[in-house]
């Protein structure tokens, strides 16, 4: 197995476990659809490994309450978006 494949098996189960995908309006009509594919967790290694593997873009960290892990979120918009699905797709 080559390491992008393995990669890719570990990409595809973090995102079954932590992902979601959202498809929402940007205007009137159905050419005024938005993809956004996101992962949010507490292991900063995972949603950079995310990053590396698709681009994307990965927001600062948010502490919910005092004492709790920060909250890191990796996102992947339109056709990014899409083609990581696809790319994930035979892993999940």
């Amino acid at each position: 197995m080559i390491d992008r494949e393995r990669e890719l098996i570990y990409l595809a189960g973090f995102f079954d476990g932590e992902g979601c995908v959202s498809v929402h309006r940007r205007g009137r009509g159905p050419d005024q659809l938005a993809l956004t594919v996101c992962v949010g967790g507490t292991d900063e290694d995972s949603i950079l490994r995310l990053q590396r593997a698709f681009g994307g873009t990965v927001s600062k960290p948010i502490v919910h309450r005092l004492g709790t892990k920060p909250q890191w979120t990796w996102a992947a918009r339109g056709k990014l978006g899409q083609a990581v699905l696809q790319e994930l797709l035979p892993y999940l």
